[in-house]
């Protein structure tokens, strides 16, 4: 017989019968994690819609209207309605932002009223206050009706035909503010505004001429130069420019442009460029807004006529 030398054979491990039972006391039942909720609950899966069922009373909502008649509402008629996905929103859900952008616009032509010059202005603000104390649905309509589709749009066509460009040269881009608000200014701001204009214009006339002249030394061609470069700029203004037609032809020679080129740098000339353009836009706005007819005043408005 062999000593086992303090050494034997392990005993073989049981056989695994999975997972072994969980013992631990919970406080509560639904501490456990195999705690079933529903089944606790006696509450049972919802079954599967199908377009079978949509006929089920189950699946229906019946409902009075104010006149007191009986209607029912199927799932489909459910689901048209309280449909809130974006790519198919339900009737509610549409009435909602319909709602929301109806609010939008009003907003935006009661502040686009506003801002109207006052010689039009005052008319329509009137008539907006007196329908809105009456009715604010009328003032509404008005709105949407009139004001918009009639009134609004011949102000635009109008504007559209005095605003500069939409790409102002870097010289003049402080000023484009100035020129769209050109009906409301003063004479005291067209003042202004003529002699910063001169300014700008015989600063850039000057700068353009010596750097020609200092590469060139050809006073002529220095002359051509810079009066196209302050002309080409002033033309952004939707103005009619002096000597520009000669120019584009090649027909302007040098004292021409000298003279041109003066008037540009002179601020009373300006001032009666934008005088002309400041008396003219406001008369074709006052046009447009029906101040000028057979029964208000078949000639000219009364302002022009003072």
């Amino acid at each position: 017989m062999t000593p086992s030398r303090g050494r034997c054979t392990p005993t073989p491990p049981p056989p695994f019968s999975g997972k072994a039972p969980d013992t631990t006391a919970y406080p509560y039942p639904w501490n456990s994690p195999d705690y079933n909720a529903a089944a606790a609950n006696e509450l049972t899966p919802e079954p599967v819609t199908t377009s079978g069922d949509q006929g089920d009373p189950l699946l229906c909502f019946e409902y009075l209207t104010p006149d007191g008649e009986r209607r029912t509402l199927t799932y489909d008629d459910l689901q048209e309605l309280c449909d809130t996905t974006l790519e198919n929103r339900g009737l509610i859900e549409q009435e909602k932002a319909a709602e929301k952008e109806r609010e939008k616009r009003e907003k935006y032509l009661r502040r686009r009223l506003q801002s109207l010059p006052g010689i039009i202005r005052r008319r329509f603000a009137l008539k907006l206050d007196a329908l809105d104390g009456e009715n604010p649905e009328s003032a509404v309509k008005w709105l949407f009706g009139t004001f918009e589709r009639h009134i609004l749009r011949r102000v635009e066509m109008v504007n559209v035909q005095y605003y500069p460009c939409d790409t102002l040269p870097a010289l003049l881009l402080p000023m484009r503010d100035d020129f769209h608000l050109l009906p409301w200014a003063d004479k005291k701001k067209l003042r202004r505004m003529a002699y910063t204009l001169s300014r700008l214009m015989k600063t850039e006339f000057e700068s353009q001429f010596d750097y020609q002249y200092s590469q060139t030394e050809d006073l002529e061609f220095s002359i051509l130069d810079a009066y196209g470069c302050i002309a080409s700029k002033a033309r952004a203004l939707n103005i009619a420019i002096p000597g520009w037609n000669k120019y584009s032809k090649e027909e302007l020679d040098a004292e021409e442009a000298l003279r041109a080129a003066g008037r540009l740098q002179a601020e009373k000339w300006w001032m009666g460029k934008l005088k002309r353009i400041h008396d003219r836009w406001r008369e074709h706005l006052m046009i447009a807004a029906g101040y000028v007819s057979k029964q208000a005043s078949p000639k000219c408005s009364e302002p022009c006529l003072k």
